[in-house]
């Protein structure tokens, strides 16, 4: 069923929280479909591998690196389609492997274009944050 009338939408609990995480949520994907995708036309349909470079991009922060099959359980995918997007990601140099697990090769994600999408994200952090205090 859609509500194709504007104000017609079912009632919903938190819906202005649900808006605001939404919104923050496709700023994110659009951020890692652009650092990571930048020269292909096709990137937004690109959020698996976004989900899948946020979870490295976590456990690269977090000094826990994933192997395939945590990665696949942690983001609730196919191990086969993780295992798959992992390997192309090796193959396109923004991830590399040691022994089972996969780590994130900083040159891939430390130059200009990531570094002014974060400052954008950020940004997009702060207005989320602030529109959820009102």
């Amino acid at each position: 069923m859609c509500w194709p009338i504007r104000g017609d939408s079912p009632p919903m609990q938190f819906r202005q929280e649900h808006l605001i995480i939404s919104r923050l949520c496709m700023e994110m994907a659009r951020w890692f479909g652009k650092g990571t995708y930048a020269n292909d036309e096709r990137r937004t349909e690109k959020c698996e591998y976004a989900q899948i470079i946020s979870a490295l991009m976590i456990g690269h922060i977090e000094e826990r690196p994933f192997c395939s099959s945590k990665l696949a359980t942690y983001l609730d995918m196919p191990r086969s389609s993780v295992t798959r997007k992992l390997a192309k990601l090796v193959k396109e140099g923004i991830v590399k492997r040691n022994g089972r697990h996969f780590y994130l090769v900083p040159a891939a994600i430390d130059n200009d274009l990531w570094s002014r999408n974060i400052i954008a994200l950020v940004r997009a952090v702060k207005r989320a944050a602030r529109a959820m205090a009102h």
